[in-house]
């Protein structure tokens, strides 16, 4: 299963915004091995990752500093993917430490 993230949220210049969560692709928690988004315009970060079908991941954002400093998750409970069957494509957006929307790739977006 496929998830493509797309999160609004602004940085400061060298800051990264990583989604981190309890699989090994999504770096067991660790931000520095979470998965990286990148900037494009509108201040939107955007990226993937595949992940095994069956069961569901946790994960949650957070804001890597520069210089190694620690790094900023967002306040809330873990987000959750549920992960149905192979072959899909799920597409995560929202704001940074607000509500982000799950949906099947070939579902309408709003």
């Amino acid at each position: 299963v496929k998830i493509e993230f797309e999160i609004k949220q602004k940085l400061r210049y060298g800051e990264q915004l990583v989604v981190c969560g309890n699989s090994n692709k999504m770096g067991r928690w660790n931000p520095n091995d979470g998965v990286h988004l990148k900037w494009s315009d509108g201040d939107v970060w955007k990226g993937s990752v595949e992940v095994p079908a069956g069961g569901y991941v946790e994960y949650k954002l957070a804001i890597k500093k520069k210089h190694g400093q620690p790094a900023y998750w967002e306040k809330r409970r873990n987000r959750i993917v549920q992960l149905y069957e192979g072959g899909t494509t799920i597409v995560a957006k929202g704001i940074f430490g607000r509500d982000v929307d799950l949906k099947k790739k070939d579902d309408k977006m709003d």
